[in-house]
């Protein structure tokens, strides 16, 4: 019987948000799921896939590994752990790189460095706590 508002109803409508793309609304439903039952693996993973999805590596780790430590012998959940961990790492090292390469003050024939430093910097603004630690 569907229940809306349940949990199991929410992390369904999350997967649907995701497919589509609506990432921001795939993360809200998942949180809502995982606020009416902290102990479902699935809502747990669809907050860590949403937020993976908007680049927010930290927050996916984060529920992820809540996921796992759930139903820790689920191959899909290790999967997602791994690949979410190695984006958090690839990210961070990406923007070492690219601070590195170009400085912020936009140097002649630095055009192509400055439009994916630009990238990074919105990304990471949308994650203050990834921002902070990578500044």
């Amino acid at each position: 019987t569907f229940v809306p508002g349940d949990s199991v109803a929410l992390a369904n409508r999350s997967l649907c948000h995701l497919r589509l793309g609506k990432h921001d609304a795939a993360l809200a439903d998942a949180k809502a799921a995982v606020e009416r039952d902290k102990n479902s693996a699935k809502a747990r993973y669809r907050e860590g896939m949403a937020a993976q999805a908007l680049g927010q590596h930290a927050m996916a780790v984060s529920a992820l590994e809540a996921a796992v430590s759930l139903e820790p012998g689920n191959s899909q959940l290790v999967e997602a752990l791994q690949e979410a961990r190695e984006a958090q790492v690839s990210a961070s090292v990406d923007m070492d790189t690219v601070v590195g390469e170009c400085s912020l003050f936009n140097p002649p024939g630095c055009d192509a460095h400055s439009a994916k430093l630009q990238a990074h910097i919105e990304r990471y603004l949308a994650n203050d706590a990834e921002f902070s630690r990578v500044f």
